[in-house]
């Protein structure tokens, strides 16, 4: 009987699992999703994660095509979510390839890189741009080290840039030099142009602002009160534009954009879909919506506040505009019965004016005659009776 014995061998060492964790820790990560080679790497590396306790796996089967789990895996709300790689596998260059193309490699996601090389020029297909949370990662046998590499373009089109970002041993742990914030480091933007959209309110079907010479329009003191919105985020934009180094081409709409119930876009958020601008600079209201077209910075620049509105009521000449809500004829109702009832205390008070009282003290009678109640003290009585103030 021929007995055959089968060992698998992970393209993972269990240095190289421990470095994930350890980067991973270090940037704060808890839902992890992992693109292997094989299965059994995949196995490895989500039993290893999860064992520690601090992660959740998402991760697809590699034996499946990617395109039907992309979406389902990566398009997701998860706060603090990382990606974990394998480059030197030809189906993980796809993988890599798909991602980019659906503008994944931005600041929503942290990308660990694992490859046996330095990056090369095939990653310069790549869509990182500015934000991009990038980490390409190699070992380094004579070092005994593992390199780490920050990478980001300013743009798409431009070259990748990459900076030595730290390393790792199994001796010392992780090193990570670049302690700074991120736009500090990136900030010179070498002058690219980027193309901002500005809304630019319309009052009666003309603009609030001349467009005309726009960006000199936007400057000048006396158009702050016709849109205070455009010409503040303007002169924010403006110490942006000098603090990173770059330069802008203006497009302005007169919407901000809301997606309606049957899809249909417009104004900034239309714009922004279709790629004709690169940045807003106005300040928009962050939606679920909007969302899925755009990226956010989490800076607010402008407050917004929901309050509510009254009309004031319609001009009207009519005398019934004051006897709301009752009808003119009910409140003449009312006045004749409390005319009836003021007839009616004033006789009753005449008659009862004039009596006689018996001095019991001295013995003898006194004819005493008690003025009655007047028309004025009539009155006062049935106010006080209607109104609940009391009795005379």
């Amino acid at each position: 009987m021929l007995v055959l014995v089968t060992t698998v061998v992970s393209r993972i060492s269990e240095d190289t699992l421990q470095f994930v964790e350890d980067y991973f820790t270090f940037k704060y990560v808890r839902i992890v999703s992992g693109f292997t080679c094989t299965k059994y790497d995949s196995f490895q590396v989500t039993k290893f994660l999860m064992s520690s306790g601090k992660f959740w796996m998402v991760s697809p089967d590699p034996a499946e095509p990617s395109v039907t789990q992309l979406t389902a895996i990566m398009k997701r709300g998860y706060h603090k979510f990382a990606v974990f790689i394998d480059y030197d596998c030809p189906r993980s260059k796809t993988y890599l390839q798909q991602n980019s193309e659906r503008r994944f490699m931005n600041s929503s996601f942290n990308w660990l890189i694992w490859s046996q090389d330095k990056y090369n020029s095939s990653i310069e297909q790549l869509n990182f741009n500015i934000d991009s949370e990038v980490t390409w990662v190699h070992p380094e046998p004579s070092l005994d080290q593992v390199i780490l590499y920050d990478l980001y373009k300013i743009n798409y089109s431009w070259p990748v840039n990459g900076t030595v970002a730290g390393h790792w041993s199994r001796y010392t742990g992780l090193e990570f030099n670049l302690t700074e914030y991120k736009y500090f480091r990136r900030q010179d933007l070498r002058g690219i142009v980027y193309r901002a959209g500005l809304v630019v309110r319309i009052m009666h079907f003309v603009n609030n602002i001349p467009t005309t010479n726009l960006e000199e329009e936007l400057l000048k003191p006396e158009n702050k009160r016709l849109d205070s919105m455009a010409t503040y985020n303007y002169r924010l934009f403006l110490l942006m534009q000098q603090m990173f180094n770059f330069s802008k081409n203006i497009i302005h709409t007169n919407a901000f954009g809301y997606v309606v119930e049957d899809g249909k876009l417009e104004g900034m958020v239309k714009m922004m879909r279709d790629r004709d601008v690169d940045m807003s600079i106005s300040a928009m209201l962050l939606n679920n919506p909007r969302m899925d077209l755009s990226d956010y910075c989490p800076v607010s620049t402008w407050e917004l506040r929901i309050c509510a509105m009254f009309r004031h009521p319609q001009i009207t000449a009519s005398y019934g505009v004051l006897l709301k809500p009752f009808e003119p004829s009910l409140w003449l109702g009312c006045g004749v019965m409390w005319f009836l009832m003021m007839v009616a205390l004033r006789f009753i008070s005449f008659f009862e004016s004039s009596y006689h009282i018996e001095d019991t003290e001295h013995g003898d009678l006194n004819n005493e005659t008690e003025g009655a109640w007047t028309w004025s003290d009539t009155l006062v009585i049935i106010m006080g009776a209607v109104s609940q103030q009391g009795e005379y």
